[in-house]
């Protein structure tokens, strides 16, 4: 296999003309294809042997076949896909003017211009569920038209998906060997961005996977012609390069909005600021909070928002279709597909309008194919693929008035087949119906079949195939489930009926077979769950009762029979333990233990707040055990009965003690033990005091003896403070206390260490 050069011929059909680039082994050529007579690029992709060429032949082909699908004036389509030896041929649409990577050094408006253009290309393959997955100036090519074009797709629904891809463009996340996301593909543009306002890719020279992972490039400062670069734009890119895909703008919407504000010239003054824990409308929920950076992390985000106060409807997140259809039912209503008016639009000349007709009858092209018309358009088809076929011819004559109007006439006939789709569609579903209802299997299949022949996909035409490819045995399984039923073996019959629904669920016969028979076996276990319930609690088996009564509730919700029989069970079983609570309650009361009465009388109340006697048996066992509680409290006031104040407080809970009818031995107790205390404490005791003369002795509460050396004093039991001082010499003090009728020794009261 010899190098490639300028007169080669390849695939008996691609001249080679000169050569456009090369990278790894893949060469790119402008070529002339003489079957169409076009003028193309060809992309020459060399295989090791022919069983290589052969596979990439295949994967090449499903990949263009994907892309030819997309159509939109920014994107090189893929012609056509061929093999000559070792190598594979991709003929593209011709870009020969170059890459985007010839504007660096221009101005920032002239960049802003051709990056709306790609943004908008790249905007419609998002809608279409694809991304590119390699986007760089390189794969931006300029055509003869000016025309700035994507190519070399890499997204992650092609199986070129897994290619190598640009360090220099490419997310941190695609890094990690993550398959390309629309997040990826709005990094690489607002690397390609920066690469093109500084002169350099973000991270210049040295890039690397670790720096792309963790460093933030540079802000942009001035183009290559050393003007500034507007803020929103700086903005924009920091946005579009954040680590994060959370961080990047939603969708390339908000971007190309931008991008035309920059453009035109039309930017607004910034709104007020956001608060910090502010939600954007339209943006994922993010904070604005500082980042070390010194900006907020979703900044170009919520400042997108800012610099576009104008804008109100802005898709961040590309809608994808999801068709959907019912159970197999009666037939639909045919709705005709909403599709592009074929008129042409005005064109600057006559190639433009050409081009634009071609671009029309392809989209219909697409739809009527999509619709099986090819299958089962017959003459129809034939007669608009001949037009499209002729308008082809007229487009390489160059004679495009003509094209133009061959290609009209051929998209006007695609459409008429692409909207009979559905009339078509439902003639068949009907009739499918039809026959499947009685039972003619055979022509119940013809008709599903004829169905998914127009749409492939569609969920009523599959699952009525699937039923007719049962329904014989659907039918047989049936009658022997029936004639079982009418033998009486209900328990065999039902199984016959449950085994017709594995075959088909939707056989509502077998359905309404086993409701009914379930219906009669869950009859009879409620009654015989009813005669349980009832025996058990009339012996008065609760807990027996209560299990066979809510089984028979569980059989049948709602049944007042059961209802009533659970509740006067329940009501049973709250007498019961209110009796209980109550009885208790009154031993512990007669006990006089107040607080744990007190529980019971509460416990009552929680089953039921209404029992009059619970409520009078709680207020007087809480006013009890508070009073206990007092009583208690001055009995351990007994040292304390030498001062007024505490015994008239102990006077004040007798007399409360004294007022209580039909007092109890431990209360009566109570109130004895506690005069007895402060009778005691009112018989003053003698207590001699001895001292050196010098020292000054001082009683707290009673008053100051002065210096003495011996001194007697009649003191109330209780306890007390004693305290000398003497000039001089270090205070020494005395807790003494006075028992009722009792004798000590002297207290000795000496100030003896000097200071």
């Amino acid at each position: 296999m010899g190098p490639l050069a300028a007169g080669t011929e390849l695939a008996g059909r691609f001249q080679l003309q000169r050569l456009l680039g090369r990278g790894g082994s893949a060469e790119v050529w402008a070529a002339t294809d003489h079957t169409t007579g076009m003028e193309i690029a060809l992309r020459v992709v060399a295989a090791p042997d022919g069983n290589a060429a052969a596979l990439l032949l295949a994967t090449l082909r499903r990949d263009a076949e994907r892309l030819r699908g997309l159509v939109h004036p920014g994107i090189l389509r893929p012609l056509e896909v061929q093999i000559d030896g070792n190598r594979v041929c991709v003929a593209l649409e011709l870009a020969d003017r170059g890459n985007l990577g010839s504007l660096r050094g221009a101005g920032y408006q002239a960049i802003v211009n051709a990056i709306r253009d790609v943004a908008d290309a790249l905007q419609y393959v998002h809608a279409q569920g694809l991304t590119h997955g390699d986007l760089k100036a390189g794969n931006v090519l300029r055509d003869a038209q000016g025309r700035w074009r994507l190519t070399d797709f890499r997204g992650s629904d092609l199986s070129a998906g897994s290619g190598a891809v640009s360090l220099s463009t490419v997310s941190p996340q695609q890094l990690d060997g993550a398959p390309p996301k629309v997040a990826d593909d709005i990094y690489s543009l607002g690397a390609v961005l920066h690469d093109l306002l500084a002169g350099h890719p973000p991270l210049h020279p040295a890039i690397t996977a670790a720096r792309i992972r963790s460093e933030v490039p540079v802000r942009l400062g001035v183009d290559g012609q050393g003007q500034t670069v507007p803020v929103a734009l700086s903005q924009l890119v920091a946005a579009m390069l954040e680590k994060s895909p959370d961080l990047r703008p939603g969708s390339l919407g908000a971007v190309r909005a931008l991008l035309a504000e920059i453009a035109t010239g039309t930017l607004r003054p910034p709104a007020p600021p956001v608060a910090a824990d502010a939600t954007v409308e339209g943006l994922p929920h993010t904070r604005v909070a500082a980042t070390a950076r010194g900006r907020p992390p979703v900044l170009v985000v919520a400042g997108l928002v800012v610099l576009l106060a104008g804008i109100v409807a802005v898709v961040f997140w590309l809608p994808r279709v999801v068709s959907e259809r019912g159970p197999l039912v009666a037939p639909r209503p045919a709705v005709a597909p909403v599709l592009p008016s074929p008129e042409v639009p005005p064109a600057p000349d006559a190639r433009a309008g050409a081009d634009a007709a071609l671009a029309l009858r392809l989209r219909a092209e697409d739809a009527a194919r999509g619709a099986a018309a090819d299958r089962w358009g017959g003459a129809d088809w034939l007669e608009a693929r001949r037009l499209a076929d002729l308008g082809d011819g007229q487009y390489r004559g160059r004679d495009f008035a003509a094209a133009t109007a061959s290609f009209t006439q051929a998209t006007g006939r695609f459409r008429q087949l692409a909207d009979g789709a559905p009339a078509a569609l439902a003639a068949a579903l009907a009739e499918g119906q039809e026959a499947f209802n009685r039972a003619d299997q055979p022509a119940a299949l013809a008709a599903f079949e004829r169905a998914l022949l127009i749409s492939p996909e569609d969920a009523i035409a599959k699952r009525g195939l699937a039923r007719s490819q049962t329904l014989e045995e659907v039918l047989r399984a049936m009658a022997g489930a029936a004639a079982q039923e009418a033998g009486g073996d209900l328990a065999a019959a039902r199984s016959g009926y449950a085994g017709v629904l594995k075959l088909d669920p939707d056989w509502a016969p077998a359905r309404d077979a086993v409701a009914r028979l379930d219906a009669l076996r869950a009859a009879g276990d409620f009654e015989r769950s009813m005669a349980q319930g009832l025996a058990a609690l009339a012996a008065g088996r609760v807990a027996q009762a209560r299990t066979a009564l809510g089984r028979a509730l569980a059989l049948r919700p709602g049944d007042p029979g059961a209802q009533g029989a659970l509740e006067q069970l329940d009501g049973d079983v709250r007498r019961g333990r209110l009796a209980g609570l109550q009885a208790e309650a009154d031993r512990l009361a007669v006990s006089e233990r107040w607080p744990e009465a007190a529980e019971q009388y509460s416990a009552m109340l929680q089953i039921d707040p209404a029992v009059a006697a619970a409520k009078a048996g709680l207020t007087t066992a809480e006013s009890r055990a508070g009073l206990h509680q007092r009583l208690e409290k001055q009995l351990a006031n007994g040292d304390r009965f030498n001062d007024d104040a505490v015994v008239a407080g102990a006077q004040v809970v007798i007399r409360d003690a004294e007022a209580v009818t039909s007092p109890g031995p431990v209360l009566l107790g109570q109130v004895t033990r506690l005069k007895a205390l402060i009778a005691a404490a009112a018989r003053p005791v003698a207590v001699q005091f001895e001292s050196d003369s010098l020292t000054t002795v001082v009683i707290y509460k009673v008053g100051n003896l002065g210096a003495f050396n011996s001194r007697t004093v009649d003191l109330r039991p209780g306890s007390y403070v004693v305290v000398g001082t003497r000039d001089g010499y270090r205070d020494v003090r005395r807790n003494v206390r006075i028992d009722p009728g009792g004798s000590r020794e002297p207290i000795n009261v000496r100030c003896e260490e000097a200071i």
